[in-house]
């Protein structure tokens, strides 16, 4: 009696590739933020990283795409076939970038650290509370220029500080210190951040209203 044997459907997923996509986006996750302290980042690295892996990843997958193109029937069906691939190549594109990435930060954080401390006072030109959501309250954000370069700061701290500006309508009273290192290829890595008061100039002008 001939035994029946099972062939594997080629399109079918197995648990193998759910557990690869599980571990991309692990490592994705665990690395997206690996630049969140670092200031006047290079964002070239990250912009060329993209160009260059997508259109590494439209080489890879150009031929399938061709055959599975061409077997679509209607334009309907091909149109969406493109954008939901282009998406798809976008998508990847982001995650591989930044993965890639993710050495490049650690590292540069690491040789921030061998130099001296410096610190940096900056002008404040906004700030604002984050807005209450159903998960929790965003991060506040405090805009300031650094280096003559703008650049942003989120924090869950220093709510009733950021209010108190509100209230005086004016970001010139405080500024905002920064303990930084300096790092590769003009970012450096911040150690730590502080805010300051010019009371003088805060006492004038309640005394004023």
């Amino acid at each position: 009696m001939k035994e029946s044997t099972k062939t594997k459907d080629p399109n079918r997923l197995t648990w193998r590739n759910y557990l690869v996509l599980a571990g991309i986006i692990i490592v994705f996750y665990f690395y997206k933020d690996s630049h969140s302290d670092i200031i006047n980042y290079p964002e070239y690295l990250r912009s060329w990283g993209w160009i260059a892996l997508f259109i590494a990843l439209a080489g890879v997958r150009f031929r399938k795409f061709i055959a599975s193109y061409v077997a679509l029937h209607t334009v309907g069906e091909r149109l969406f076939y493109f954008v939901l691939s282009l998406a798809g190549a976008a998508i990847g594109t982001l995650m591989a970038a930044t993965i890639l990435l993710a050495p490049f930060n650690y590292y540069n954080a690491y040789v921030s650290t061998q130099n001296k401390a410096d610190t940096v006072r900056c002008t404040i030109d906004d700030a604002y509370i984050g807005r209450q959501t159903h998960d929790g309250r965003e991060p506040n954000t405090i805009k300031y220029h650094f280096l003559g370069k703008a650049d942003s700061l989120y924090t869950t701290d220093k709510t009733a500080l950021i209010a108190n500006m509100h209230e005086l309508h004016t970001y010139s009273f405080y500024t905002l210190v920064l303990v930084t290192h300096r790092a590769l290829l003009g970012s450096y890595w911040l150690q730590s951040w502080r805010m300051e008061e010019k009371n003088d100039t805060i006492n004038a002008q309640q005394k004023k209203n």
